[in-house]
């Protein structure tokens, strides 16, 4: 249950970002086969392109999450969360 739980840190990163500083109100299917799709692939990364692949989808939710945050600055409102946008970015950039 820890190896799921962490191999799936990229995909939850990802939920996360989307729910927090998007405006969608709930996940459809497609989010769910990601994440599953994620953690099966991680679990076969003894063989060499079952690593390269989750690696792979790693860095890209990463990136799709940190697109989320930095693509909605602009149109935010709220000026806490628009700094927390700002310190979240350099963070997890970092």
């Amino acid at each position: 249950m820890l190896g799921a739980a962490a191999l799936a840190a990229p995909a939850t990163f990802w939920f996360f970002t989307r729910a927090f500083f998007g405006d969608e109100e709930r996940f459809d299917r497609w989010d769910i086969a990601v994440l599953v799709a994620l953690v099966a692939v991680g679990f076969g990364r003894p063989a060499v392109v079952a690593e390269t692949a989750y690696y792979l989808g790693s860095i890209v939710l990463v990136g799709l999450a940190l697109s989320q945050v930095v693509r909605g600055l602009p149109a935010d409102l709220v000026e806490p969360r628009r700094r927390l946008r700002a310190v979240f970015t350099v963070v997890v950039g970092v």
